[in-house]
């Protein structure tokens, strides 16, 4: 996904999205979270991505998407990308539905990566945009 400031200008980063869908998601926690099993090699794969990467879950159901941020997650709980294993479960709280307020938060990480990036001299300088 690419964002845009207010003004309508396109804005530097980006947030990148798996989409899994499904009519019979499995319901955990007293009922406050998903179970969705994931592959150790996709979900390693995505954790090492730059700009965020978010797990979208749509149940199909419902019609209600639910999302989990990959990086914090990894970081969170590191084995979870264990080797050794093939398939990990992710819990994703119900509380995390996709909506315009989750949209903005991504777009906030993303730029939040951006000044990162530009802080460690590995982004060009936009204070010196082109004539």
């Amino acid at each position: 996904m690419f964002h845009f400031a207010t003004n309508g200008e396109i804005e530097n980063g980006e947030v990148r999205f798996q989409l899994k869908a499904s009519e019979s998601l499995k319901v955990i926690s007293n009922g406050s979270a998903i179970s969705l099993p994931i592959k150790t090699g996709d979900l390693h794969y995505w954790s090492l991505e730059v700009y965020p990467f978010v797990l979208v879950v749509f149940d199909v159901k419902t019609d209600t998407a639910y999302w989990l941020h990959i990086q914090e997650c990894v970081s969170r709980q590191p084995e979870l990308v264990d080797p050794d294993k093939e398939t990990v479960h992710l819990h994703i709280p119900l509380a995390n539905k996709l909506n315009v307020n989750s949209i903005d938060d991504f777009r906030r990480k993303s730029l939040a990566t951006v000044d990162n990036l530009r802080n460690q001299g590995g982004y060009p300088d936009a204070s010196r945009p082109p004539k």
